[in-house]
């Protein structure tokens, strides 16, 4: 904390020569500002807010893919998510009868471009420096990428769900997902509809009782 409060001591020191008497100042006196300038990283001064903010509401996220260090099993991970079949798909992944490989994607996105704050040496910076290190050259990020950090995190569980390799209990929480009141699911008692349909089962089979779940 006392290189943040250095930090903080700097940049208010400097703003207010900027906005007050900037131009009094000359080249003998450099050497009185350089001993502010110095202690703000130039990564700092670049930093957008923005992917800030939308770091620290995706912590969580983050925390979740550094548990996942090797690349190598990360990838096998996602390949063998886009082929599970739907009882293995949590239902917001789930989507024109196939895994949703967008979100997948966005997922990918987002490990590569904050790899080296994701998989820093330590759980917790040492300085703000070491913290502003792991974000050199990532200082901006593109209005996709903040948009990736936002779906990912609003679908933490069901991507930590469909990249893990439990599947059983996939299964089970796909039917108990399916119990749920916003699913809409519900028996349905029909007969055949159509004569092709009808010709597809036995003669006495001209009632069928089926689950139906809304999409």
């Amino acid at each position: 904390w006392d290189g943040v409060q250095d930090v903080r001591v700097s940049v208010n020191h400097l703003s207010s020569v900027l906005d007050k008497n900037w131009s009094e100042y000359n080249l003998s006196q450099l050497a009185e500002l350089q001993q502010f300038s110095s202690k703000i990283d130039r990564v700092l001064v670049r930093l957008d807010d923005n992917l800030l903010q939308r770091m620290k509401s995706s912590l969580d996220l983050l925390a979740w893919l550094r548990g996942m260090p090797n690349d190598a099993n990360f990838q096998s991970s996602v390949e063998q998510a886009r082929g599970k079949p739907e009882m293995q798909c949590p239902a917001e992944l789930w989507t024109g009868g196939r895994v949703d490989e967008q979100k997948l994607t966005m997922l990918m996105a987002v490990r590569s471009f904050l790899h080296p704050f994701i998989y820093r040496k330590h759980d917790e910076f040492p300085t703000i420096h070491d913290l502003l290190a792991s974000l050199d050259g990532r200082e901006v990020a593109e209005p996709r990428l903040l948009d990736s950090l936002l779906v990912c995190t609003e679908l933490l569980n069901p991507l930590s769900e469909l990249l893990g390799h439990d599947s059983d209990t996939a299964s089970t929480n796909r039917l108990m997902e399916l119990q749920k009141a916003n699913r809409e699911a519900r028996w349905v008692c029909r007969s055949p509809a159509s004569a092709d349909e009808a010709a597809t089962v036995e003669a006495d089979s001209l009632v069928w009782l089926e689950y139906v779940v809304p999409r």
